[in-house]
């Protein structure tokens, strides 16, 4: 076979492969994403990347564990508001302070349909991991 008509065929099916792989990990990123909030104060956020979001909510919001990531990286909440982790992965993971205090009390490891709650009442920065896999950070930012 040609030297050339072989290179083609290669670049093509090198091609092929690696658009077939971008559409399948965009595919999975958007698997099992809600986009949907009820009227109510309670707040739910399960999948996507990073569902951050800059508005203070309140009441009680509840945020999955997902894909070995917290479904927001930052979470901005009026004092007295109920924070409620539920993890709906396969592995154990916790909520781990990077500074622990009656501020902010981690969990213990949590199961697949496991949650812990905590409930803020002092106004600050509260910076937290998985300790079991440290490279999955998330901060809760609790305002007056």
């Amino acid at each position: 076979m040609n030297k050339n008509v072989l290179g083609a065929i290669i670049t093509i099916v090198a091609a092929v492969g690696v658009v077939a792989v971008v559409m399948a990990n965009n595919n999975n990123d958007m698997d099992g994403m809600d986009m949907s909030s009820s009227t109510s104060q309670s707040s739910s956020f399960t999948g996507g990347k990073d569902m951050s979001i800059d508005k203070v909510q309140e009441g009680e919001v509840k945020m999955d564990i997902a894909n070995f990531a917290f479904t927001q990286k930052t979470l901005k909440i009026k004092k007295g508001t109920k924070v409620t982790w539920t993890n709906t992965d396969s592995a154990k993971h916790d909520i781990t302070p990077d500074m622990e205090s009656e501020a902010f009390k981690g969990s213990e490891l949590l199961s697949k349909g496991d949650s812990y709650s905590f409930t803020f009442s002092v106004a600050g920065k509260y910076p937290y991991i998985c300790s079991p896999h440290p490279y999955m950070k998330a901060s809760v930012e609790v305002v007056e």
